[in-house]
């Protein structure tokens, strides 16, 4: 079995904030994902917030951040990119960054 690394997740836009740096933009954004937790009468809704971040070029940047915009229910595609650094201190850290490979507005479910 080949492990593969990506995901696929649709959400609404929390929060957005898009830079223009040389010749390539990124957006690093919150989607807002959530879903019914319990059982019968006992359901409530669950909200959580996962962190994405997604490169273009500059000529497709204006394109991809308007889908990019607070209150938008977008679909993202993209893989997890591992991340390590080393601080002024000197203390190592990493983490795991969602890199968004693909952006689109969905298509809402009655």
């Amino acid at each position: 079995m080949k492990a593969t690394n990506n995901f696929a997740v649709t959400g609404i836009v929390a929060v957005s904030n898009p830079r223009t740096l040389g010749k390539a933009s990124v957006c690093h954004f919150a989607l807002s994902l959530g879903r019914l937790e319990g059982t019968g009468e006992d359901k409530r809704r669950v909200s959580s917030l996962l962190n994405i971040e997604t490169w273009c070029k500059n000529e497709e940047a204006d394109k991809v951040f308007t889908i990019i915009q607070k209150g938008n229910l977008v679909t993202v595609e993209g893989f997890m990119k591992p991340e390590e650094w080393v601080d002024k201190n000197g203390e190592k850290h990493s983490k795991t960054v969602l890199a968004a490979t693909k952006v689109y507005l969905a298509k809402e479910n009655n």
